[in-house]
């Protein structure tokens, strides 16, 4: 469909891999951390507005990921559009929307093993 982008891992000595996303929509990776971590943003095609855009992480495990579904207390009404970096701890700068203004967001991963 024209208009429609995915986000691409290059490695050194190998071909470009698409990154998964889900059905119906468009990619960017913005970060990438030594682990191999990768954060950016999806695209609902179709969809209008803020919630359009979500947040993602990518890991070799998981596939694509929307952060809002993966915060734990997320505050009501802010909706995670952009996921702009990452580091070896696995901290990721997001871009929030809340209401009509956006905020920088720093997220922190939790242990949640045994």
């Amino acid at each position: 469909t024209p208009g429609n982008y995915q986000a691409v891992l290059w490695e050194r000595g190998k071909n470009g891999r698409l990154l998964p996303c889900p059905a119906g929509t468009s990619s960017d990776a913005l970060g990438i951390n030594d682990p191999g971590e990768i954060v950016g943003y999806y695209v609902i095609d179709g969809d209008e507005g803020f919630n359009a855009t979500r947040a993602c992480l990518w890991t070799e495990v998981e596939g694509m990921q929307d952060l809002n579904n993966l915060v734990i207390n997320l505050p009501p009404g802010l909706h995670l559009g952009w996921a702009n970096g990452i580091n070896y701890a696995g901290e990721i700068v997001a871009t929030g929307i809340f209401g009509d203004r956006s905020r920088a967001v720093l997220l922190s991963p939790v242990n949640t093993g045994p």
